[in-house]
């Protein structure tokens, strides 16, 4: 009788070196091409012209034959890790048989032991449940092998994590693989599985979509960063992945980075939050392009009941023009807030526009804020034209009260310009919107003001602050603070951004002025003002008000424009705004660009109740080194919060910033927050920054972020954050770029 002996481990090592030595010829295929492919002839005459044709054609016809190598290499890895996953599940059935019938009645009687088993239920009936099913009882899901684009397992029935999703092979004549989708979560609790990158190639892959979070409790998974592309002067960047869905009571997984190209990727949407007392994920950064950079990924969409649309994703950097800020998140629920949209990219020529701020909440809530626009830098110490800011949010269908929310600033730039407010819709009391319109909403808004102002003005006199209404927006260039919103109700004015100088030093932003005593956003930080001998800082956004409001966006940090090579940094982002009781803390401002780009802001911090951080902001552009993201929100909330999601680290000609590290839990159940992506350089990634911690007593903790994609060398993937002290999941390891 024949006997065949499979080492599940060795089957495994086996498909990752198979994938290795798959992606070794790709890149020595590639790297011949254009050598073997377009022979030039040796001189003009019809022989040398044949002779270089006829071994051209044998270039092709090889660079043909090696592209069906590496199809069939790719099934045999998915073949082999297939194989090996069948010999696992086959070896745990023979080796468990009937043993968890054996160690249960071996309990009786044992209390030491019933003690030791209900401390690590994975022991008693892990095995036996994952061999019948695929996955275990509790216990985290196994991750995909890398470069096979396969699926992350699935995470414990009960608890666990869900594995990550494999990344996509490459293929740089061909097309990229898509990175595999995140594990599934628990259903009870865990932290679903982050997908895996795409795959570089002429068609790059797009990012895997993160896992579901726990039923109960448990954020999203991460989407995957997108793929590069390796063709020239006409490439697109592959897409992120989206970020998986929260639980019930959690936050929705940020969006994947998009890819490098000449027209960088699309940042993934962020993952819808949970239905209750939840944030949606971040959208995804928008992928760095050698002409135009792309544009950042949508906020994940509201929960139902008292919740949050998430931030839209950054633009990425492009040399031309700078990629689109993402919307921010929204959707129709009752009581929420929407996402603040996404700040423009940084360019050399035309900053991106800001994303629009999210629609609030169908019965009560406030339309996100704007995104800033981008900053643009022209040549020789000239300041060009910024971006225009994103529109504010509308307060959606308030059929009690709805705040509209503010325009975005205008980017750094001496011809910048903002935009409009949002305005509340078919509210029944009133709306509160930073900018004039002509709608019904907005003329009973016009109209309540006219009514309201002899008492507006008796408390301005008074105080310097209305009663009912919204603060005054600073002037630009002044970098005084915006006014505080009314003592009642209203959105606090923006912030003056600073001066900018082609010779001397830029002014800083002023600071956003608080929102209304019980309800209102705080207002936008001005950003920081162009500088030669040194740039601006972002001023801080201003705090939300104190029963429902979230706090301001920090203003984007000033662009160095003293030349290159003087070592010149950009302006640090400000810092967001403190949100309300009910609400989230503003998002950091994101920094400016230098020969070393400026930090990003760090997120506002949550409230005393089941509130979220804000985001770090993105670290500036940089021509020797990107800046480093902003660190995300601390949740303050003793209940349902969740730290903030870290900024992504800037791009860079040379070396990428480091991702922002996420924002703690700080309650008795709490989530930490994800580290932000590493950004891109020409030569090295930067690292993902660490995932915060979980809750002091109940919470998971956060994952940590992507590496950035290098040129030469890409970035480490940030550590995952740790878990709360009774009860809970570290978060998953960020995936190398």
């Amino acid at each position: 009788m024949s006997f065949v002996v499979a080492v599940n481990d060795v089957l495994v090592q086996a498909a990752g070196e198979v994938a290795s030595i798959g992606q070794t010829l790709g890149v020595a295929r590639w790297a011949v091409a254009g050598t073997t492919t377009g022979i030039v002839p040796a001189a003009g005459d019809e022989v040398s012209t044949s002779i270089a044709a006829l071994f051209s054609d044998y270039g092709r016809e090889l660079q043909r034959i090696g592209g069906q190598v590496a199809v069939f290499e790719e099934q045999f890895v998915g073949l082999l890790a297939a194989a090996a996953t069948a010999y696992g599940g086959a070896e745990a059935v023979n080796g468990t048989g009937l043993g968890w019938v054996e160690q249960l009645t071996g309990l009786v009687g044992d209390p030491q032991r019933m003690a030791g088993v209900l401390a690590d239920p994975q022991a008693l009936f892990g095995d036996p449940v994952r061999a019948l099913t695929g996955r275990p009882l509790v216990g985290d899901g196994v991750d995909a092998v890398a470069g096979t684009g396969g699926r992350g397992g699935d995470g414990g029935w009960l608890i666990g994590n869900g594995g990550r999703g494999a990344s996509g092979a490459s293929d740089v004549v061909g097309s990229g693989q898509s990175g595999g989708a995140g594990g599934a979560a628990g259903l009870l609790a865990g932290i679903g599985g982050a997908g895996g990158a795409g795959g570089a190639g002429i068609l790059p892959g797009a990012g895997g979509a993160g896992g579901t979070g726990g039923w109960l409790l448990g954020a999203g998974g991460a989407g995957g960063a997108g793929g590069a592309n390796t063709a020239e002067g006409i490439g697109i960047g592959g897409t992120g992945g989206a970020g998986g869905a929260g639980g019930v009571w959690s936050s929705g997984g940020i969006g994947g980075p998009g890819g490098y190209g000449t027209i960088g990727g699309t940042g993934g949407a962020g993952g819808p939050a949970g239905l209750l007392f939840s944030t949606g994920g971040a959208g995804g950064a928008g992928g760095v392009g050698n002409s135009i950079g792309g544009d950042g990924g949508v906020g994940g969409a509201q929960g139902w009941i008292k919740s949050a649309g998430g931030t839209g994703g950054g633009g990425g950097y492009g040399p031309v023009a700078g990629g689109n800020g993402g919307a921010g998140g929204g959707g129709f629920s009752l009581f929420s807030l929407g996402g603040a949209g996404g700040v423009g990219g940084y360019s050399d020529t035309l900053g991106g526009n800001g994303g629009a701020g999210g629609v609030g909440g169908w019965l009560i809530g406030s339309g996100g804020h704007g995104g800033a626009g981008g900053g643009a830098a022209g040549l020789g110490g000239e300041v060009a034209d910024g971006g225009t800011g994103g529109n504010g949010g509308t307060g959606g269908g308030a059929w009690l009260l709805g705040v509209g929310g503010a325009g975005g600033a205008g980017g750094n730039g001496l011809a910048a310009s903002g935009s409009n407010g949002g305005a509340g819709e078919r509210v029944w009391l009133s709306a509160w919107g930073a900018g004039a319109g002509t709608s019904p909403e907005q003329v009973v808004w016009q109209v309540t003001q006219q009514v309201l102002a002899p008492v507006n003005t008796v408390f301005i006199d008074a105080t310097g602050r209305p009663l009912i209404g919204d603060g005054i927006d600073a002037a630009p260039g002044s970098g005084a603070a915006g006014g505080a919103g009314g003592w009642l109700i209203g959105n606090g004015g923006n912030g003056g951004s600073g001066m900018s100088s082609d010779f001397d030093a830029g002014g800083d932003g002023g600071a956003g002025g608080a929102g209304g005593l019980l309800w209102g956003h705080g207002g936008l930080g001005g950003s920081g003002g162009a500088g030669a001998i040194s740039a601006g800082r972002g001023g801080d956004g201003g705090a939300g008000g104190l029963w429902l409001g979230a706090g301001g966006a920090g203003g984007a940090g000033g662009t160095y424009t003293g030349g290159i090579g003087t070592g010149g940094v950009g302006g640090g982002g400000g810092n967001g705004g403190s949100g309300g009781i009910w609400a989230t803390g503003g998002a950091g401002g994101s920094g400016g660009a230098g020969d070393i780009g400026g930090t990003g802001g760090n997120g506002g911090t949550g409230n005393v109740w089941e509130t979220t951080g804000g985001v770090g902001g993105v670290g500036g552009y940089g021509t020797t080194q990107g800046g480093t993201g902003g660190t995300g929100g601390h949740a303050q909330g003793w209940l349902l919060a969740a730290g903030g999601a870290g900024g992504d680290g800037g791009a860079s000609a040379f070396i990428g910033g480091h991702g922002g590290g996420g924002g703690n839990g700080g309650g008795l159940l709490s989530i930490g927050g994800a580290g932000g992506a590493g950004g891109y350089g020409d030569s090295t990634g930067g690292n993902g920054g660490d995932g915060g911690t979980g809750g002091m007593l109940i919470g998971n903790g956060g994952a940590g972020g992507i590496g950035g994609l290098g040129g030469m060398i890409s970035g480490y993937g940030g550590a995952g954050g740790q878990a709360g002290s009774l009860i809970g999941f570290g978060g998953a390891n960020g995936t190398s770029g």
